[in-house]
């Protein structure tokens, strides 16, 4: 009986468990390959409705990125905004994510081994897609790190003595952007210039490879920090000087495919009224179409795969005040429709504007985009129970006697003075779902999140075409993102440095690229090398003439920037691991 038991128990161990699938019978039909796609998607890094694997990292999604930034503040009191700016760079430590690039190198090692029994074609393309994400790997680790280690084929572990052989250094800054502009040049080679909803085709690659060019050429133009490994002599962070140009036009040549070959276009309103071409804008975010401005969408589905957004927005939401407000430093970017410049007027924090009869005038006749992403005081949206009323906005009255009277019983129903309030006197507009009732406390949200959009392509053109010293060619793209919000056409004179980036950040706000377009600008350090704090409005209603009186203020606990905080720090963990990594400049291993 032993005997038998002993070998009843080796057959047992020798089969292969029933819930346990085989690479090889993974990759024996098509159904099993896109599985093994569908998970490399859902590893990678792109930064949308809830990106960010630990606690440090939930700072960094949609709800917070933008408190980064200076342009919204979080609620309550800026909580996560501060508390990040003022850390130590690490901004979480998922990023630095090498088992998402161990899956797709054993993916793409499996296509070469199984994939001849497909057609030639979708093998190109399943290639192509795999290369796109391996790509989009690495530019999320450079943007953060700098260089990292490069590794493009499954690295085997067999015992001990393999240890030394795994333990790769850094490679370059430089080499890093470079193998993130190759892989995406292979992959333009493999894909068709359309998959379908949600995957990554020919104009993705195209439209990743001028993000990361121009990211690398402002790295080459700006940066001042520069860290070499002393063992392999490879510069770690920054890029030499002179390399700028040659990304700039890297850039410039990807975006000409997208624009001159993709078919795609900003979405616009042929009608006149300002609040039809705002709704046109603001609704595009909500309901994207493929082919028109949207390059690649990433989408959720009711009730199986959602996200917090409207309940964490929505001023009866969870937080009330929403959780990322937008500032007055934001809103004095979107400019007047008549060419003045978007400042307040109000002469200084702490004194008053002049009266309207409405809150909304305050903020009327500005760029169409500002009434798309930003709500203020006295708009119109849902409400509680969907019907549709002004937002209740309101810091307190003035008596006669010019007292402010900011108690609860003149306050108005969303603020301001509650913790759970808006601090800034404005609140978020951009992706909010109107179109069903939200529940306070659910996660229900489902609205599909643009990665990729013309815009975007755009503005990559303009600034490369800029910073290689060609105004006259920048200067019809530019005009393009203008056009669209209502804005005068510019001159060439007056395509300037100041004019792109200030673009930028209206036209993309809230849709967790702007930290970054301030990152590789290098404009951190001389807006918050000193503490600096964000501006909020807040709006009286004057009793005596029943006019509205605004005044700005200052809010949030401060921020101050180191310039260390340009790239992240390595993982202290993975240093463990791995003695070979050399830490960036400014923070101990």
């Amino acid at each position: 009986m032993a005997v038998l038991s002993m070998v009843s128990c080796s057959d047992v161990l020798d089969r292969t468990p029933p819930d346990i699938v085989t690479e090889e019978e993974a990759f024996k039909t098509s159904a099993g390959v896109q599985a093994a796609l569908a998970r490399l998607y859902s590893e990678a890094p792109f930064e949308d409705f809830i990106f960010g694997g630990g606690a440090a990292d939930m700072a960094f999604n949609a709800r917070e990125q933008e408190t980064l930034t200076g342009y919204a503040l979080h609620v309550p009191n800026n909580e996560y905004g501060s508390q990040y700016i003022n850390g130590n760079g690490d901004m979480g430590d998922s990023w630095f994510n090498y088992s998402a690039i161990r899956n797709i190198n054993k993916f793409l090692a499996n296509i070469e081994k199984y994939g001849a029994k497909f057609d030639e074609t979708q093998v190109k393309a399943w290639k192509g897609e795999a290369l796109v994400l391996r790509a989009w790997g690495y530019y999320a680790m450079a943007k953060r790190y700098g260089g990292v280690p490069l590794v493009d084929k499954v690295l085997d572990y067999n015992s001990p003595d393999d240890i030394p052989t795994l333990q790769l250094p850094r490679n370059s800054e430089k080499e890093t952007w470079d193998f993130v502009l190759k892989d995406l040049d292979a992959a333009i080679e493999l894909l068709p210039p359309s998959i379908g909803d949600g995957r990554v085709n020919r104009y993705v690659a195209f439209t990743l490879k001028a993000r990361s060019a121009l990211y690398a050429a402002s790295i080459a133009r700006f940066n001042t920090i520069v860290k070499t490994d002393e063992k392999t002599g490879k510069q770690l962070q920054g890029i030499p000087g002179q390399e700028a140009t040659a990304y700039y036009t890297i850039a410039w040549n990807a975006t000409k495919e997208v624009i001159g070959k993709g078919g795609y276009s900003l979405v616009r309103s042929e009608s006149t009224d300002p609040f039809v071409q705002a709704e046109s804008y603001r609704k595009m975010f909500l309901n994207p179409q493929s082919g028109n401005e949207d390059i690649f969408v990433k989408y959720y589905n009711y009730p199986d795969y959602t996200h917090s957004f409207d309940m964490t927005h929505v001023p009866w939401g969870r937080f009330k005040g929403g959780n990322a407000c937008p500032t007055v430093d934001l809103l004095e970017l979107y400019e007047y429709l008549d060419g003045r410049p978007g400042t307040t007027n109000i002469p200084q924090p702490g004194q008053y504007s002049a009266g309207y009869p409405n809150r909304r005038d305050f903020f009327r006749d500005r760029d169409y985009r500002l009434a798309a992403t930003v709500m203020m005081p006295g708009d119109d949206f849902q409400s509680v129970d969907q019907t549709v009323t002004d937002l209740d906005i309101k810091a307190g009255e003035i008596n006669a006697a010019g007292t402010e009277l900011t108690d609860i019983n003149y306050r108005g129903a969303w603020g301001m003075g509650a913790n759970d309030q808006t601090q800034t006197g404005m609140l978020l507009k951009k992706y909010l779902d109107d179109t069903k009732l939200h529940s306070p406390a659910a996660v229900e949200s489902s609205q599909p999140w643009i990665v990729m959009r013309y815009a975007e392509v755009l503005l990559i053109a303009a600034e490369a075409a800029l910073e290689n010293n060609d105004a006259a060619a920048a200067l019809p793209y530019i005009n393009s993102i203008r056009n669209r919000a209502g804005l005068q056409p510019l001159t060439t004179a007056k395509v300037t440095r100041e004019e792109v980036r200030r673009q930028w950040i209206v036209e993309l706000a809230f849709e967790n690229q702007n930290l970054w377009q301030m990152r590789r600008w290098r404009v951190y350090t001389p807006k918050m090398s000193t503490t600096f704090r964000e501006r909020g409005i807040r709006p009286f209603l004057d009793q005596p003439t029943k006019q509205w009186k605004f005044k700005t203020f200052y809010t949030g606990k401060g921020k101050v920037y180191q310039p260390i905080y340009y790239y992240n720090a390595i993982p202290s963990d993975e240093i463990r691991k791995n003695p070979a990594l050399v830490q960036n400049m400014g923070y101990n291993n």
